[in-house]
């Protein structure tokens, strides 16, 4: 994909998970894209070049995905969001994991 290259996919794959990622390009959510590092400017070009692939592909749900967004919205880093939910057990209601989420997240 031009303006994609190996290095800038591997930035991107360090800040987000490949579900998230896949989420974010089927359901083209542009804001949420751009604000990945690495993608920046170039989240329509993604999503116009790899949203007709990754419709055909299965994505599994991603877990807290609500507290994920609503957390976007309250303003934090994408970057920061994905490095806490990487760790975040499976097992907690959205309850929980929105306040583990404040708690470390104000502290970055």
């Amino acid at each position: 994909m031009q303006g994609i290259g190996p290095k800038t996919a591997m930035q991107i794959l360090k800040n987000i998970d490949i579900d998230r990622l896949f989420l974010y390009v089927a359901n083209h959510k542009r804001n949420e894209l751009s604000l990945i590092s690495g993608i920046g400017k170039k989240a329509d070009r993604l999503i116009l070049e790899l949203a007709p692939k990754i419709n055909k592909i299965t994505l599994n749900n991603i877990p807290y995905e609500n507290v994920y967004n609503a957390l976007l919205t309250l303003g934090y880093d994408a970057n920061l969001l994905g490095n806490f939910f990487n760790n975040v057990k499976d097992n907690l209601d959205e309850g929980e994991v929105f306040k583990q989420a404040i708690r470390s997240l104000k502290n970055a």
